[in-house]
């Protein structure tokens, strides 16, 4: 039982790092702790530990402010380095998500810190076919930016995401927030946090509107006329759009128009990409 919320919040967080990592032998070998010391964060026993925090971070990618939510002026300051980082490939978790298969297999996997897939699925499968325990990937602390604690740029190091990138982060924030109704505890937020959050994300649209807005869409319309480009799965449609040779701009002015006609401007569309 632990003795308050922050307590409770930056157990889970350590807990997710080491997951995320392989194992707590893993994770302290990386970033050079000892299994006291380690012990030490995990259990609070020792609050002055700030610096192995820091250094959990930047190897997990785990919000500092998770991790370490005493020290919010010092906080302030922590820049994330966004490199990519080595995760255990057997720990993650594939969601009932709109994975993308087969496509833009050079770049590399994102993945939650909570060790969910986000996207690269066939860098995946080509990981576990050759034996690899570890891959590299981007790691994004999802919980983070749900809670407003982190930006994508500042979780990531303004790491360059693909729009279909985004969009895929998109539906992991709508899959998290959709197991955490009725759960937001789990979260250990102090009751003022916990009440504003669990009202803030009850109404589906407004839903939309911040997840959009967390990934960088900040017009609904063209957010949601991405996301149906996406759920086409075209990929050459979608290489268009993240080559920009279908621009944000075209995609504005088809935005407002209804389904059915959309799914036509998408026909002709994946035509033109064919040529």
């Amino acid at each position: 039982m632990f003795h308050d919320a922050k307590e409770g919040m930056v157990h889970r967080a350590l807990k997710e790092a080491s997951l995320l990592i392989g194992s707590e032998e893993k994770l302290c070998k990386r970033i050079k702790m000892s299994r006291s010391q380690y012990s030490n964060c995990l259990n609070r026993g020792d609050k002055h530990h700030y610096d192995s925090l820091v250094r959990i971070s930047i190897h997990s990618r785990i919000s500092i402010k998770r991790l370490s939510p005493d020290t919010e002026d010092i906080n302030s300051f922590f820049v994330n380095p966004g490199l990519p980082i080595k995760v255990s490939l057997k720990n993650l978790v594939r969601k009932a998500l709109p994975y993308l298969e087969h496509y833009r297999t050079d770049r590399l996997m994102i993945v939650g810190t909570n060790r969910w897939l986000i996207s690269g699925s066939t860098q995946k499968n080509s990981y576990d076919a050759k034996g690899m325990k570890d891959g590299l990937t981007i790691a994004l602390d999802l919980e983070a930016l749900l809670l407003e604690m982190e930006t994508l740029q500042s979780n990531s190091g303004n790491f360059d995401f693909l729009i279909s990138e985004r969009l895929a982060i998109c539906f992991c924030l709508k899959q998290l927030l959709s197991e955490l109704q009725d759960k937001w505890t789990s979260l250990y937020l102090e009751p003022k946090r916990l009440l504003h959050y669990s009202k803030l994300y009850q109404n589906q649209d407004e839903i939309d509107k911040r997840i959009a807005a967390i990934v960088g869409f900040n017009d609904m319309r063209t957010f949601y006329c991405l996301e149906q480009a996406y759920l086409s799965r075209d990929k050459k449609l979608l290489e268009a759009i993240d080559s920009k040779r279908i621009s944000m701009g075209m995609i504005e002015k088809v935005a407002k128009l209804s389904k059915k006609q959309l799914m036509k401007v998408f026909q002709d569309w994946q035509e033109l990409c064919t040529e």
